[in-house]
């Protein structure tokens, strides 16, 4: 592989520095003459990762890897307060090639900054939190929906530096106490074997927050390295916490930083509804030495994050593909935390000392679950959003470790589930049924869209909504047609969400949101665009699969039209459903052009990249892999040559 040359804020750096940093050197390979601003097709210097990235589906599709995500195209509202820092260079050899150096999820994580400034002036713990940047001013139309302000620890982005970790700040006169405190606050994080950041800018942008010029505060003392689970796609965000003394009172505080104590941060906490704003995971962390014993302590070999109290997300491997490729246990134990009555009701379909759901991990993370599933109470209820294998596939290993363990689903679920359930006592659930755990109420949320059959859990109390496959930590879910899956239902769905009003959101795939009405908001414009340009595409002639297809995905590769074709069906359901349609298009033609004539017109395509795939992914691929993807490709280039020869 040829050295080449990159270059990010004015500093070069060879491939094989960039290697000691722990960066990579990807090639990307873009098919010439295609319109679509994606990444094709890529692959790193050290062979860890490859894949296959375009942004032209706008979430149907997502990249399959992670890595590099941020180097092209759209993300959603749920990175945009992680945004990958990436390097990119064109090499004039080749006007199809571009080589990008950003962060391998695998290598390296991304590191913010926080502070706990503590109120000198009182004997009480009281800290404070400043208000919390929204991922968009964006307004949506015809959509009246906000998240309520969010408030959370002081916090910065720290930013890649030269390898050496020398301070990179130009020192003046506003920033030389930054470059003095910088210097102390390096000294801890390199003890942690954290070096090579920015500590000075990331203080500066601290400070701006919470204090003006001039305020004494005591030297930052470090205090926690709290590391986020790695939900995927992308890196995940690790925060050093840092704690000083500030010898100053509400008044002086810029930008509207309040103090909190920790009795009103589990107030907010446990009981968000009574409130006008919402409190962060990092300064709920803050508050943690006052609040009650949450699960995380049980699990100390397992990587989750407890938020609000009671709540515990755990990303587990499962069969899902990149760029996830882990399916998110839900742990709900809210006992003993707001107050409610913890008798017995009749109107509840379901009670229990301790919920989960979605067990779906497979190999390695069978044994995790097999843990947590022994620690917890034997009176376990386990909650099925769906019936897909990706949410199901740990349920043997919750048997055999709790006999005990009830299944609570939709009728629908259980249905698909088949054999799946045998050994369990199961309780049928719809929407609006009740569920009572250690005397804590739980709603369940009919949610079709993704199947029929869909449910989402809510808990009123902290504002948590737990959506299954409805929403994803990044992109759009695809729906499933063949277990009930439509549109109209997936819309409806997502309005009723929204009108829950929740303040934290949990998909079973990807990192958890703290904004939820902009991320459900943003799922309804996205499914209004992408129609319309259907619509427009049919206005404008195009009657068959590959016309319409070709034409509202001209910005994505033909070899992912297939995938494409799925939610073009749905959505051309959903315009008949509404009576949008022109009268002259028939839906019988339509259906029948989605089969083979719309494959076979693919095929060309769709055999060019199956055959260039191999030699993309050689490098990152075991030799099975790599031979599997050969014999696949060939079979397809028989078939093409097969077809060709009867046109003939």
């Amino acid at each position: 592989m040829r050295e080449m040359t990159m270059t990010k804020l004015g500093r070069a750096h060879s491939a094989a520095q960039a290697e000691q940093m722990m960066l990579s050197v990807v090639y990307i390979v873009r098919y010439p003459g295609l319109r679509s601003e994606g990444i094709h097709a890529w692959w790193d210097s050290k062979g860890i990762r490859a894949g296959h990235r375009n942004s032209g589906l706008e979430g149907e599709r997502r990249s399959r890897e992670g890595t590099a995500e941020a180097a092209v195209g759209p993300t959603s509202s749920a990175l945009l307060s992680s945004p990958l820092p990436m390097l990119c260079s064109m090499d004039s050899s080749s006007p199809t090639q571009t080589t990008v150096l950003h962060w391998n999820p695998e290598q390296m994580a991304a590191y913010q900054l926080a502070l706990i400034v503590r109120n000198h002036n009182v004997e009480n713990f009281e800290f404070l939190v400043t208000r919390q940047r929204r991922p968009s001013e964006q307004k949506f139309e015809g959509l009246p929906y906000i998240d309520k302000e969010l408030w959370d620890l002081p916090s910065a982005r720290l930013s890649r530096i030269d390898e050496s970790g020398l301070i990179m700040s130009p020192i003046s006169e506003d920033n030389e106490g930054s470059v003095s405190l910088g210097k102390s606050v390096s000294s801890s994080m390199q003890k942690l074997g954290l070096k090579g950041f920015d500590v000075v800018d990331a203080i500066s942008q601290i400070q701006a927050q919470v204090a003006p010029p001039g305020v004494h505060m005591t030297p930052w003392r470090y205090w926690k390295l709290v590391e986020e689970s790695e939900y995927g796609p992308g890196p995940p965000l690790h925060t050093v916490i840092f704690m000083t003394d500030f010898f100053i009172d509400k008044s002086e505080v810029p930008g509207g930083g309040e103090w909190l104590d920790s009795q009103t941060t589990m107030d907010v906490l446990i009981q968000w509804g009574a409130h006008s704003r919402r409190i962060g995971p990092l300064a709920a962390l803050a508050a943690s030495t006052h609040v009650p014993d949450g699960l995380v302590a049980n699990f100390e070999s397992i990587h989750g994050q407890e938020y609000p109290p009671g709540i515990v997300v755990l990303p587990m491997r499962s069969i899902i593909p990149k760029p996830f490729g882990k399916t998110n246990l839900v742990i709900l134990s809210p006992s003993n935390l707001s107050g409610q009555c913890g008798e017995t009701l009749s109107n509840h379909a379901a009670t229990g000392d301790v919920m989960i759901c979605d067990p779906g991990c497979i190999g390695a993370a069978q044994a995790e679950l097999a843990h947590i599933v022994k620690s917890l109470p034997r009176k376990l209820l386990v909650f099925l959003t769906h019936h897909h294998y990706d949410h199901i596939d740990g349920l043997p290993v919750v048997r055999k470790n709790n006999s005990e363990a009830v299944l609570v689903a939709s009728e629908a679920t259980f249905r698909r589930m088949g054999k799946a359930t045998k050994g369990f006592n199961c309780i049928t659930v719809e929407g609006g049924s009740k569920v009572l755990i250690s005397g804590h109420e739980l709603e369940i949320i009919s949610a079709p869209g993704h199947t029929d059959g869909h449910l989402a859990i809510y808990d009123s109390a902290t504002g948590t909504l737990v959506v299954g496959d409805h929403c994803l930590g990044q992109g759009s879910s695809l729906l499933d047609p063949s277990s009930g899956g439509n549109l109209q239902d997936y819309l409806l769905t997502t309005r009723r969400l929204l009108d829950l009003g929740p303040h934290y959101l949990v998909p079973m795939h990807g990192r958890p949101n703290l904004w939820p009405a902009h991320m459900l908001c943003g799922y309804i414009k996205h499914r209004e665009a992408r129609e319309a340009k259907i619509l427009k595409a049919i206005q404008g002639g195009a009657r068959t699969a590959y016309e319409i297809t070709s034409t509202a995905y001209a910005d994505t590769p033909a070899s992912l039209w297939p995938q494409a074709l799925n939610n073009v069906i749905l959505h051309v359901e959903h315009l008949n459903d509404n009576k949008k349609l022109p009268k002259d298009f028939s839906l019988e033609n339509f259906e029948r052009s989605s089969r083979s004539p719309f494959l076979l017109k693919c095929l060309p395509a769709v055999t060019k990249y199956v055959l260039w795939a191999p030699w993309v992914h050689f490098t990152s691929s075991s030799m099975s892999t790599v031979i599997s993807r050969v014999s696949v490709a060939v079979l397809l280039g028989a078939v093409a040559l097969y077809w060709a020869k009867r046109k003939l």
